[in-house]
């Protein structure tokens, strides 16, 4: 989950950087040919990658929790019991 807030703040992050490398592709000469559209691309589709991977790992997560073959039945009483004192 810490994954996929990092990717999504780097998504912002990464719209920003993007309105100001348009901004300075468009509005000023100092821009270099070429290097908008890399910047663009490299910082969107890597965050979007981060956020698939951690998309990815929540799923292999919930595989394990689930072919550890406990029966809720058991968990639930037993986290009821700690919860209440008792061993």
């Amino acid at each position: 989950r810490l994954i996929l807030t990092v990717g999504a703040v780097l998504l912002a992050l990464s719209s920003g950087v993007s309105t100001y490398f348009i901004y300075q592709h468009y509005f000023t000469d100092r821009a270099v040919p070429g290097f908008t559209t890399i910047a663009i691309l490299v910082t969107m589709l890597g965050s979007l990658n981060l956020m698939a991977i951690s998309v990815v790992g929540e799923y292999i997560l919930r595989i394990y929790h689930e072919t550890k073959a406990r029966p809720h039945f058991v968990i639930g009483s037993v986290l009821d019991r700690r919860e209440a004192g008792q061993p």
